[in-house]
């Protein structure tokens, strides 16, 4: 549910500052500020996502909290992304907690900051069903406090580098890999960009929304990685500032095609939403206004 929540939001803000009403510019007060740092489990802390006792032997590749900040001089709102299994209500409760008591330069109360997970099935179990039997949480305290402290620590660090920005977005598809296991004839092969500019026109922040598991690596593995995730986010590279990877809806099983489940399987993968988003982003669409609008309901 939270999850939902969060990629509705998400979508909200986009289709919001698409409204087409007189063109804003970075005069007019919209600011953007990012930041990320690594999430990497222990040894021995258990990975969630496959079988029970599945304990990490090491990292193949970084898992991320990132984050951004956007702030049109009134108003603001923070999308946070972690490389893990799922966020739970309690550690986004907490996330937002810990984040909007470190800001103190602009206005962000805790519900304006959603958070969300890439889905990864390498990451450590933060919802706590994958422990070393089915009696057992395997929700290992240490990490899941340090999981708020450093989500948390990225928004308040976002908010300190806030600079004048314009956004700009694109469309493409990433057709090939992605397959509906539940429905095969139902599937959305989209990708959206949303790309936040300085007023030099360098790339400050990308987010990247395409719907798929990051699940070609399976249960016998215990690196913990990001998956196919890991590899977008190197290819992304190829751009100056900091890519945020926002998951679709997967919850019909959307996942990719896993002939092997190798490393370099989700190298191939990763690189080729890589490339993909890199292409569209040679030919994007200004938005036209960049006001911040945030509703908000409980039930």
């Amino acid at each position: 549910m939270n999850k939902t929540l969060a990629l509705l939001l998400f979508g909200f803000l986009v289709l919001q500052l698409c409204a087409i009403v007189p063109p804003a510019s970075a005069a007019d007060g919209l600011q953007v500020g990012v930041a990320s740092a690594t999430i990497n489990p222990l040894k021995g802390t258990f990975l969630g996502g496959y079988d029970y006792n599945r304990r990490s032997t090491g990292v193949h590749d970084d898992l991320f909290a990132k984050a951004v900040v956007f702030y049109d001089g009134e108003s603001a709102v923070a999308l946070v992304v972690l490389d893990s299994l799922s966020v739970q209500y309690d550690t986004t409760q907490a996330i937002r907690a810990a984040a909007s008591g470190a800001v103190t330069r602009i206005p962000l109360p805790p519900e304006r900051i959603i958070v969300q997970s890439t889905h990864a099935h390498c990451a450590p179990d933060t919802i706590g069903i994958y422990g070393p039997d089915q009696m057992t949480t395997g929700r290992v305290p240490e990490y899941m406090e340090r999981l708020v402290s450093t989500a948390a620590a990225q928004v308040a660090r976002a908010v300190e580098v806030l600079q004048p920005a314009r956004l700009v977005h694109t469309r493409t598809e990433c057709v090939g890999w992605a397959v509906n296991d539940s429905e095969p004839a139902i599937l959305d092969n989209s990708v959206t960009v949303l790309q936040c500019l300085d007023a030099e026109g360098k790339s400050i922040a990308t987010l990247t929304n395409f719907a798929c598991h990051p699940t070609v690596l399976d249960g016998d593995t215990t690196l913990s990685s990001a998956d196919w995730v890991g590899s977008f986010y190197a290819t992304m590279a190829a751009l100056p500032g900091e890519h945020l990877f926002l998951q679709g809806a997967v919850g019909c099983w959307i996942q990719p095609e896993t002939p092997e489940r190798t490393f370099a399987l989700a190298k191939k993968y990763g690189e080729d939403l890589g490339k993909k988003t890199l292409a569209a982003l040679e030919n994007t669409t200004p938005l036209t206004d960049t006001k911040i609008r945030f509703a908000r309901k409980i039930f």
